[in-house]
Formats: structure tokens, sequence, C-alpha cells
């Protein structure tokens, strides 16, 4: 099962994807990958989720920051080393 925070990030990518009318089909090609794969990572009750790689792909593509899906607002408005050290323990966190 995935933790809440690995399911906030997976809802954040999913309403980017939704912003920009992809399908699970465009980012299963978007990152080489299957179409199945993006329906897991999707589902709350499955295990997978996105790897950083595809996280760093998918920021790259839609051309956002990696903050802005590692970082709420509040925290995207911490000093630079603050924000540095609170973007590594999301990360960790995430990878959990």
């Amino acid at each position: 099962m995935k933790t809440e925070y690995q399911i906030s990030i997976i809802d954040k990518i999913r309403q980017l994807r939704h912003e920009n009318h992809d399908t699970q089909v465009d980012v299963s090609i978007i990152l080489g990958t299957s179409t199945g794969q993006i329906g897991n990572i999707e589902t709350p009750k499955a295990s997978h989720k996105y790897t950083l790689r595809q996280i760093f792909v998918l920021c790259e593509h839609y051309k956002i920051p990696l903050t802005s899906i590692f970082l709420s607002e509040a925290e995207a408005l911490l000093s630079e080393e603050e924000k540095i050290n609170t973007l590594i323990k999301n990360i960790v966190e995430y990878e959990q």
C-alpha cells in the first residue's frame, strides 16, 4: 500500500496530467512504460508509484520545477537552505 504522502504526490501528477489534457496512454509514452503501469501507479490500492526518474522526466516534459511536486506552497516560501532540506526530507519520505 502507498502512504498518504505518496498518494498526495501521485495526485499532484495526475492533476498535472489532467490540466494538460493527457491520458494515461500519453504519460506511458512519455515515460516509456505500459499504460497498465500508469494505472497501477494512480490506483491507491496498488503498491506501485512513480520513480524519481519518472517524476523528473514528467517535470521536464511539463516544464515545471521538481519543487512544485515535492514542496507545498508554504514550503516553497522558505529560505533556500530550509527549502533544500525540506525538499530532501520530502523526497526521502516519498521513497519509503
